[in-house]
């Protein structure tokens, strides 16, 4: 299993109280959505975990749990989620409407709205690198659009993200230790800050280490 996945793992396990931040969660989620035939929605999850809390969301947000596949194999598996509701149908259109401003219709109703839709996606379109290794945390968006959309909402709380164009789509990415550590408090993974943390302490100390060798080494040299 990956860092990654064992974030999404405690992401998936936190409960949502709040009506209106399991809205914002379940848009999160259909961030990577796409229209099918007719008004029919489809999304891919690459982790199980994360297709059933989908399925629930849907479920619970639009009267009916969705239709669900599983693809693949040798452990490249994908779940297929697709249903037909006009109310996201509507959403999706509005979305992708660049004339569109997101925050009148995504109308997150209390502080703890955008964190949710945050977590959404990264549960969706996330990956996050192991901090001991590297730090790099990334959304791997559809399109520019949908790019804009999750930059814009990164923004507002105060991380504008980089861009770059992969082959399969956008990402938005952070890649300082800070911001990786402040939007993944964000969307509530407290394991992960402790494991940020503690990489973080482990990197300053080996700095210092190696900046006293060398230090020491410089006024043997000079001796």
């Amino acid at each position: 299993m990956s860092f990654a996945d064992e974030v999404r793992e405690e992401l998936c396990e936190l409960p949502i109280k709040k009506t209106c931040c399991q809205k914002a969660l379940t848009a999160g989620l259909l961030l990577s959505a796409h229209e099918d035939e007719g008004k029919t929605v489809k999304v891919r999850y690459k982790n199980e975990m994360v297709a059933t809390l989908a399925s629930a969301m849907i479920r619970r947000q639009y009267g009916k749990a969705p239709e669900s596949e599983m693809r693949g194999a040798c452990g490249h598996r994908f779940y297929d989620l697709s249903f037909s509701s006009p109310s996201f149908h509507k959403l999706y259109m509005q979305l992708r409407d660049t004339r569109n401003e997101v925050q009148s219709i995504l109308r997150f109703a209390c502080d703890g709205c955008r964190a949710m839709f945050l977590r959404g996606a990264f549960l969706a379109l996330g990956t996050l690198n192991d901090p001991h290794k590297s730090f790099h945390l990334e959304f791997l968006l559809p399109d520019e659009r949908m790019a804009d959309v999750l930059s814009g909402e990164l923004a507002k709380v105060g991380y504008p993200p980089r861009r770059i164009t992969r082959k399969n789509g956008v990402g938005l990415y952070f890649k300082d230790s800070g911001s990786v550590e402040d939007v993944v408090a964000l969307m509530g993974a407290q394991h992960t800050i402790f494991e940020i943390i503690n990489s973080r302490i482990e990197r300053d100390i080996r700095n210092n280490e190696n900046r006293a060798t060398n230090c020491v080494a410089k006024n043997i040299e000079k001796t």
